[in-house]
């Protein structure tokens, strides 16, 4: 045999024993642990898969109660998934069903009794069972309790030989009446996935800022809104076998097209049919439903998070956006100067801060007698409102709705566009500037970049000038001029008159700090 037909041959047998040891150790891997399996022996249940149950069956001396998971399509699956009691049809009490498999799934086992004798099975209770459970492939027998109470007799009906001991309290998360598996809440899923919620004459839509109150329109509070999702969901009631009774103007619960239930309203309780069939009983003081409308619109003139605003338009004098991280002036636009444009990203964010935090101290639900004198728009990526505005800025309406909101004092006084310009006056390098001609009283001096007494410091101070306030007189009578002049491409030239601290670039004018000011004169 040749060196290459010995070497392939051993290549060969190598590959066939790594190939047997991978698979000797995914077995390995694949078969429980010792305390794996010694776990599972200590359990009622070996094996379980909570996701894979559909049925429950507690059989029980006084009927059986069966719950059984439904699974309808994406559409249908927000009202009818869920566990489900059969016969009659009733939304299962989900935190109930959720308990009881949670304290099976991992229901220990205290003690095995191996025994097959009929009067111990008879002595043990498992003869005559008080529950038979029937789960996950199983039928198990649970009988009387172990002499010191804290356990139960448990025996799977197809191994008579064992009878296990579990704690008590497995058995009583099992052991529960009828009505302790019927849901006592009204709805069963939060109702901010929803488009439309309708709860007797309070109608509501979804919009990009929250849930609109249709009549009179008008923004809900989000706070209101919460309140009710909190009393539909959460809110426990009485289940009764009365139905509404007869004769009595019924109002309906809907959430987008489906009716959930319907009820009425007397002078302490709310009585409710659900659309299970389900009947409930509630203190009327635990359900909002008889708050008048003023008491769920919004107060807020501007519901938006000021982190989130994009852009900012006072309708007929000028409008902001966020470009790039910088805040710019869209119009008017700045005939002058490089950065004419710039917003102060400080004074916007604030004046934004106070908008979206304003509050009125009344709400009225008609716009009668309201006369608009101008809007103010904000725009972020939730959406775009606009809130309308009287002459005396007091009183605002949200476009589109009814409701007026009367705010404490003058929303929008504090907001010009002089307030909100950026305060820098200029922005080059140093490094652009070829030349500079300072006049002052009458005598002019000029400087080359390259002269020993060029003022380095000055240029500097001027590449990033920044005023106090813009102001609106100009110098009458400068004592002062700088020009600088520039060869390169993007390089400035321009001109600042200086009286005092008043100084003018082109046609805006503004009054510098004093310190800036000393800076510029020395």
């Amino acid at each position: 045999m040749g060196a290459a037909q010995l070497k392939g041959r051993t290549l060969i047998l190598l590959a066939l024993a790594a190939a047997v040891v991978g698979g000797l150790i995914r077995l390995d891997r694949a078969r429980p642990s010792t305390d794996q399996a010694r776990q599972a022996e200590r359990r009622l249940f070996d094996h379980f898969e909570r996701d894979d149950l559909r049925r429950i069956e507690i059989l029980r001396s006084d009927g059986a109660i069966v719950l059984e998971q439904d699974e309808k399509s994406e559409r249908e699956q927000r009202w009818t998934s869920g566990w489900w009691l059969i016969d009659p049809r009733r939304r299962a009490e989900q935190a109930e069903v959720e308990a009881l498999l949670s304290a099976l799934e991992f229901a220990p086992v205290d003690r095995h009794l191996p025994s097959s004798n009929t009067e111990e099975r008879k002595r043990f209770g498992l003869s005559a069972p008080r529950v038979t459970l029937v789960l996950a492939g199983k039928r198990l027998l649970f009988g009387a309790d172990e002499a010191e109470g804290r356990g139960v007799y448990v025996a799977c009906q197809d191994k008579a030989a064992d009878v296990l001991v579990i704690p008590h309290s497995v058995f009583e998360k099992l052991d529960r009446p009828r009505a302790k598996w019927i849901s006592n809440k009204i709805i069963f899923d939060p109702i901010d996935a929803a488009q439309k919620i309708e709860v007797g004459s309070l109608e509501f839509e979804k919009s990009a800022f929250g849930f609109v109150l249709i009549s009179p329109r008008g923004l809900a509070d989000a706070a209101a809104v919460a309140t009710l999702d909190k009393a539909l969901t959460d809110e426990p009631g009485t289940l009764t076998d009365e139905p509404i009774p007869p004769g009595q103007p019924e109002q309906k619960i809907r959430v987008d097209e489906r009716t959930v239930a319907t009820f009425v309203v007397d002078d302490a309780h709310v009585l409710l049919s659900r659309s299970d069939g389900a009947h409930l009983r509630f203190a009327r003081d635990r359900l909002p439903f008889s708050l008048p409308p003023e008491r769920w619109l919004s107060t807020q003139p501007f519901p938006m998070s000021p982190f989130e605003v994009q852009a900012l338009d006072l309708e007929g004098a000028f409008s902001l956006a966020r470009e790039a991280q910088q805040w710019k002036i869209l119009t008017p636009r700045a005939p002058h100067a490089e950065n004419g444009g710039l917003a102060e990203d400080k004074a916007v964010s604030a004046a934004i801060s106070n908008l979206v935090s304003a509050r009125a101290i009344s709400v009225a639900t008609s716009d009668r007698g309201f006369s608009s004198a101008g809007a103010l728009t904000l725009k972020s990526a939730e959406g775009t409102m606009a809130v309308e505005f009287d002459h005396a800025r007091t009183r605002v309406r949200r476009r589109g709705e009814q409701v007026v909101l009367t705010l404490a004092r003058p929303l929008f006084d504090s907001l010009s566009l002089a307030s909100l310009r950026s305060l820098q006056v200029s922005s080059f390098s140093p490094q652009s500037i070829d030349r500079v001609e300072m006049t002052r009283a009458g005598s002019t001096r000029r400087f080359s970049q390259s002269a020993s007494d060029f003022p380095l410091d000055l240029v500097k101070t001027l590449s990033n000038l920044h005023a106090a306030k813009f102001v609106e007189q100009k110098p009458s009578a400068p004592d002062e001029t700088i020009a600088l002049f520039a060869t390169g491409q993007n390089a400035p030239a321009f001109s600042l008159t200086l009286q005092s601290c008043i100084g003018s670039l082109g046609e805006r004018s503004f009054e510098l700090s004093q310190e800036t000011c000393e800076k510029v004169r020395r």
